[in-house]
C-alpha cells in the first residue's frame, strides 16, 4: 500500500478494539433500545389488547 490510502487490515491493535466496542454498545444499545420502543417490531397489536381506544368515539 502507498500513498494515503488506508485499510482496516492496517489498522493498530487498540483502534481495532476501540472499534469493535464502539460496534458492540451500538448493538447492544439497539437492542435494549430500538427493538422495544418500535411498534413495527411488536407486530400489529392484537385485537382487545389496546388499553385506550385509538379514536374518541
Amino acid at each position: 500500500m502507498s500513498g494515503s490510502s488506508y485499510s482496516f487490515a492496517y489498522a493498530t491493535l487498540g483502534e481495532r478494539t476501540a472499534f469493535a466496542v464502539f460496534l458492540l454498545a451500538g448493538a447492544v444499545v439497539h437492542t435494549l433500545y430500538g427493538r422495544r420502543n418500535s411498534r413495527l417490531a411488536a407486530g400489529p397489536p392484537q385485537a382487545g389488547t389496546e388499553t385506550t381506544p385509538l379514536v374518541d368515539a
